[in-house]
């Protein structure tokens, strides 16, 4: 049964590869969509861990299954079942089209220059916040919480501003800067990976929508590739760096680090070193003979998220954190968590409510933003906003669900809320957003460079998934950033 349970576990890795591929070939999902980030997530935290866990038999301390065998096959059975549900919600839309369709940007495409402006602006909007707020009692949380979604912003618009005009140093220069100094100020107070790779998936989002997306499957592999390998590197040398006690440090200490760091050791720490699946067979298989079902406990954490627990000591505490108190596990440093990755969450949390209701929520959820990429895909005062929380998204399936949702939220806000209140005083002190003529000269381009799609635009209510990739009139980018409500 084990081995019946690894096998699985290969084959539906294998599976929501195909399905992504598929999709993206098909034009009816974008290879670089929400959902499929999602799916990356679940592919590294649950089927992979527990696929490698099941098939050498090794576990966490002091947290190994007393029957791993039927706690790999009830794995398979609950993460396809949520699978059905999700993909079910995710094609139907529901809601979710209807929301999407009526979301628009008060504002039109910018320039370039605007968009290296925007970037300085929220670099220091994100210093600020890493450097000042988060070390302030009561507020640090939000603190870091905004810091990594204006660092995402500024790492964003600096991406699109540039990849078009690659080699042009007037844009290369400041985009470079505001890049890196965006993955620095990232690192600053950061124990984890996650905010380093929310900035590194802000860069491959706003290279994919701004700039790839339409150059053919070549451009978008290869130059994806290229800049995903930059931000392997370096979450390879933080992983390295950053040791398994939990101790946070600070930026100076971590480049003291780095200099001695292997990236080898670092991908292989990143690739091999992942708690929440072995962790997710632990609450299986102890859940709800060992220790009973703490029912929507995930859902409870997330609407506590915003009150300081010196308010309210005894609101929800993160199931990572518990899970350490109930294993009696020692040596590590106060507050760590480990992750207990979605399915064990829902182990957790009574599996006969719990699944049908996180999967439906993340169904919607990411077929609302990934609509509203089919409608908004040229304007970066929305498709960069869709992409400052990604880091959270792809650490879902790992845990702490209802902490990592809450963050993903709230970045997703602070970018598209900082860049309507910059843009709004922008325009106050009478900067134009967009260049003179840009928007015929947007259309004129689009007309010789893809006019075989000029004749196939989707009209609404289109009944069958949602061609996102199929042909689209590119004046709507301009028509539907400068309407909106």
């Amino acid at each position: 049964m084990q081995t019946v349970a690894v096998i699985l576990s290969v084959l539906t890795i294998f599976g929501l590869v195909l399905q992504m591929l598929w999709d993206h070939l098909r034009h009816k999902v974008d290879l670089l969509s929400t959902r499929n980030v999602f799916y990356l997530g679940l592919i590294n935290f649950q089927f992979f861990p527990i696929a490698v866990s099941l098939g050498v038999d090794t576990y966490m301390r002091k947290l190994t299954p007393s029957n791993p065998a039927a706690a790999g096959m009830t794995f398979i059975a609950l993460s396809w079942l949520f699978l059905i549900i999700f993909n079910i919600g995710y094609k139907r839309g529901w809601i979710a089209e209807a929301v999407a369709r009526r979301v628009h940007s008060k504002f039109p495409v910018p320039s370039p220059n605007v968009l290296l402006m925007l970037g300085f602006v929220f670099l220091a909007f994100g210093a600020f916040n890493r450097f000042i707020v988060m070390t302030t009692p009561l507020i640090n949380t939000l603190g870091a919480i905004f810091s990594i979604g204006f660092l995402c912003t500024a790492a964003g618009c600096a991406m699109w501003a540039w990849l078009p005009r690659m080699w042009n140093p007037v844009y290369a220069i400041p985009a470079i800067f505001l890049t890196l100094s965006s993955m620095l100020v990232a690192m600053h107070l950061s124990f984890g990976r996650r905010d380093l790779l929310s900035v590194v998936l802000a860069c491959v989002w706003a290279a994919y929508w701004g700039y790839l997306r339409e150059r053919g499957n070549f451009a978008i592999f290869s130059r994806l590739g290229g800049i995903g390998a930059v931000g392997v590197i370096l979450l390879a040398l933080l992983s390295a760096t950053r040791g398994e006690g939990g101790q946070i440090r600070g930026i100076t200490q971590i480049l003291s680090d780095i200099r001695s760091a292997q990236v080898s050791s670092g991908i292989q720490h990143m690739a091999t070193v992942q708690d929440s699946g072995p962790i997710t067979l632990y609450l299986i298989d102890t859940r709800p003979d060992d220790i009973p079902y703490d029912t929507l406990h995930t859902l409870k954490y997330f609407i506590t998220q915003p009150i300081p627990r010196a308010i309210w000591p005894e609101k929800p505490m993160a199931l990572g954190m518990e899970i350490v108190t109930q294993a009696g596990v020692r040596g590590l440093a106060r507050g760590f968590s480990y992750g207990p990755g979605i399915i064990g969450h829902i182990a957790n949390d009574n599996p006969y409510l719990a699944l049908p209701i996180y999967a439906l929520f993340f169904a919607v959820a990411l077929s609302f933003l990934d609509r509203l990429c089919r409608y908004q895909l040229f304007n970066p005062f929305v498709m960069i906003p869709v992409g400052a929380g990604l880091g959270e998204l792809m650490a879902i399936p790992r845990g702490e669900v209802g902490l990592f949702v809450f963050r993903c939220v709230f970045m997703f806000l602070t970018a598209w809320l900082g860049m309507w209140a910059v843009a709004k005083a922008l325009m106050a002190m009478g900067i134009q957003l967009q260049s003179a003529g840009a928007a015929d000269e947007e259309w004129t381009e689009a007309e010789e460079e893809y006019p075989e799609q000029l004749a196939e635009t989707p009209q609404a209510g289109e009944p069958e998934g949602f061609p996102s990739l199929a042909g689209y009139h590119p004046r709507s980018a301009s028509d539907g950033a400068g309407g909106g409500a």
